[in-house]
């Protein structure tokens, strides 16, 4: 059975420790919010690095492409003039020039083939951070949808509650109040604690006497921790 003067005041306790949690709740929001956006934006980033990437490396493909182009289109010319050279020491000019393109071709013909090799993992790369983003996209879409219902809810139940709390104010004894709300400010919630068989006050782990022990358990005062100053129930 509970001693009369805590019963009221335990019920405020119940309210005050439901108010701080919502309030903390509700303090937490901006943070969670501002960690999901970036979150969110730092996908983006993610996704437009690969996307360049990938650009990038197609760009180099179709530059290789249009100067292997460029160098057969040479070469056919070069076939052609040396085919109407009469000149001995031309001839062989346009022979050397004809090897050095050729050979020129065949490395620009491989470089491509290496930078096609790699394309699809490119793509890949970037099809994954695409995918990412997306759910990253829908994600905040969807938190921050339930972080304003919170807010609502939660804000609105914290003045229902505060509300409630003048009113049960008014029910404790004042002095019992006053120690409450002292040792609230201190210490912290809760204020009042159950104390255990072994006689360590939960709230800061100290052994309090074999008299005031034995004074909570007969519940004829309302006894304090002397160590920390909470309430003994």
């Amino acid at each position: 059975m509970e001693h009369r003067d805590l019963t009221d005041l335990l019920i405020l306790q119940e309210r005050d420790m439901q108010i701080v949690k919502l309030q903390r709740s509700l303090k937490a929001i901006p943070e969670q919010r501002t960690q999901l956006m970036q979150r969110a934006k730092d996908r983006e980033k993610a996704l437009l690095a690969a996307r360049k990437a990938a650009q990038e490396h197609e760009l180099s493909i179709k530059q290789i492409e249009l100067e292997v182009k460029s160098k057969e289109s040479l070469l056919a010319k070069l076939k052609i003039q040396q085919m109407e050279t009469r000149k001995n020491d031309e001839y062989l000019a346009f022979a050397s020039q004809i090897e050095t393109t050729a050979s020129l071709i065949g490395e620009l013909e491989t470089q491509q083939l290496e930078l096609m090799e790699r394309q699809p993992a490119l793509q890949e790369a970037e099809q994954a951070a695409r995918q990412r983003f997306e759910a990253a996209r829908a994600s905040l879409k969807e938190q921050l949808a339930k972080f304003d219902a919170a807010s609502e809810r939660d804000g609105t139940l914290v003045k229902q509650l505060l509300e409630e709390r003048k009113t049960l104010r008014a029910k404790v004894d004042p002095g019992l109040l006053s120690t409450y709300e002292s040792v609230g400010k201190s210490r912290g919630l809760p204020v009042v604690v159950e104390l255990p068989d072994d006689g360590v006050c939960p709230g800061c782990n100290m052994q309090v006497t074999e008299d005031v022990r034995g004074k909570v358990l007969i519940k004829l005062e309302v006894e304090r921790c002397p160590n920390c100053g909470r309430i003994l129930r």
